[in-house]
């Protein structure tokens, strides 16, 4: 059986294009060239430390890539609690469910407190990167 324990070097390289800082990575991914038959393929290796230990110990930054596991990013969705500074009644909020995640807008319109889901995906590894994303394109987030 195949676990997903981080996101994948391609998720993590969008992540930092959209200006998320990803150096507090708590794993690493290390890339190492392969040669089979005259053949070199790139290969990505997961280091089980710290992204920030890696490029003291190894310090070469181009074969290093940070590597977000589920407990990264749910420290960085779930604190997202925002209020629209154009309007103090309506209010920007992460939650977690037993099988979703996502974010929610609470307002108030004068007789009663509506919510609606802006955004809720399956709680997985991917769910938990479609929202981080989402999160980042609508500034929900510091970069």
């Amino acid at each position: 059986m195949n676990k997903q324990l981080t996101f994948t070097v391609n998720q993590m390289k969008n992540l930092k294009n959209l200006g998320l800082d990803t150096s507090d990575a708590s794993m690493t991914f290390q890339e190492g060239s392969l040669s089979e038959n005259g053949t070199i393929t790139t290969e990505y290796h997961i280091l089980p430390f710290k992204y920030s230990e890696c490029i003291n110990k190894i310090g070469d930054e181009d074969v290093l890539t940070p590597a977000y596991t589920l407990q990264d990013v749910l420290s960085i969705i779930l604190p997202i609690n925002v209020t629209d500074k154009s309007d103090p009644y309506t209010k920007y909020t992460s939650f977690l469910k037993k099988d979703a995640i996502g974010i929610i807008k609470d307002w108030w319109n004068g007789t009663r407190q509506n919510n609606k889901s802006l955004i809720e995906c399956p709680f997985s590894l991917d769910g938990c990167y479609d929202v981080l994303v989402w999160c980042l394109q609508n500034n929900f987030i510091n970069k």
